[in-house]
């Protein structure tokens, strides 16, 4: 359903993960298309007609950061759930758009104090966002300043925001208009610990693959962080096998049976450009297990399987049921995990083979 000025929503069924099968260029194109008519019209210094536009996230980096989004990362910015999942391969675009949508939380007036922190992997992943982010900012030519954590690994940057000179407010100097500020903390896994304050939203980057108990960190750590503000979480991730702790959250159900997060999972076949060419060179001498994480974003249990789960997943018949075995001799095999909970039952019946009888 469009509005008044032409932008079109998303309608994705979240009981299902979101993935190419419900990609829609149609709301993703109509973005810029609409904005850049605004723009060659001369009228986006027309609030009524520029601010409706710039709430989209979307249009907003365009029109700020001079910076697009792909389609898949339009469809996980413009979720505006409290508890997203974006599954990916490497190279998908995770950090960047971690980057941009933290940018505009720092800018955007809120309407009181709003505080975003990002948690990366390691320190030199933090450093290397929080250069990301400075750089965009200069070219954004807004004011912004640069405060140091409590602890030296601690990143923030911080923006003021004061009430226009208009009004009540023509006549008061820029201290008398000061209302409220912004916070960004960018920090890494191993000094989280230390944050003491209170999130509006929480990202995780690479959540999956940190060199800690990410188990004890997310219910100890980093939920507790948005108890008071009700804030959102993010978990941006390649997948590290049904073993990790992500796939623990990627199953977690409420009480009503719906799934707690919005997942997103897009892989190598999902960017522009993909050829089966590449592929089949990326994947020279890489594990199955590697394969799965960083191309296809699979939570992975086959490493030692003949195999893939994406080959195992395409191989069910889903118009089996009990009634196609009425009447048949039916063959019953059971694999029973020995470490975690995963076995399996599977059922199969024979028939002839009518090109060779013998068999």
């Amino acid at each position: 359903m469009a509005n008044e000025y032409g932008l079109l929503k998303y309608k994705l069924d979240y009981s299902k993960v979101i993935d190419r099968n419900q990609k829609d260029l149609t709301v993703y194109q109509s973005k810029f298309k609409v904005w850049d008519k605004v723009v060659r019209e001369g009228k986006a210094g027309v609030p009524e007609i520029s601010l409706p536009l710039l709430s989209d996230p979307t249009i907003y980096i365009y029109a700020i950061l001079n910076f697009s989004n792909y389609w898949y990362q339009d469809m996980i910015i413009s979720d505006e759930y409290r508890y997203k999942i974006f599954c990916a391969a490497n190279q998908m675009g995770k950090s960047k758009l971690l980057n941009v949508q933290a940018i505009r939380g720092l800018l955007l007036d809120h309407g009181s104090q709003f505080n975003r922190a990002i948690i990366s992997a390691s320190l030199p992943q933090a450093k290397f966002q929080m250069q990301r982010i400075r750089d965009m900012l200069r070219q954004s030519k807004l004011e912004w300043e640069e405060d140091k954590g409590d602890v030296d690994n601690i990143m923030i940057l911080s923006m003021k925001m004061y009430h226009p000179k208009a009004g009540e407010y023509q006549f008061f100097n820029k201290e008398r208009r000061y209302k409220y500020t912004n916070y960004l903390i960018i920090a890494p896994c191993t000094d989280a610990g230390a944050l003491g304050y209170d999130l509006h939203a929480l990202d995780l980057d690479e959540f999956d693959f940190w060199e800690r108990d990410t188990k004890q960190f997310f219910y100890q750590i980093a939920q507790p962080r948005t108890f008071h503000t009700r804030g959102s979480i993010s978990i941006y991730s390649n997948p590290n096998g049904r073993e990790g702790f992500m796939y623990e959250l990627w199953n977690q159900k409420l009480n009503d049976g719906s799934y707690k997060w919005h997942r997103y999972q897009f892989n190598y076949w999902d960017k522009d450009g993909a050829t089966q060419k590449e592929f089949d060179e990326l994947i020279v001498g890489m594990t199955r297990r590697q394969i799965e994480s960083t191309l296809l974003a699979e939570f992975s249990s086959s490493e030692t399987s003949f195999f893939t789960y994406d080959e195992i997943k395409r191989s069910e018949d889903i118009t089996l049921n009990e009634s196609s075995a009425i009447g048949k001799q039916t063959y019953w095999f059971l694999d029973s995990a020995a470490v975690i909970d995963a076995s399996v039952l599977v059922g199969a019946y024979t028939e002839p083979d009518v090109v060779n009888p013998q068999i």
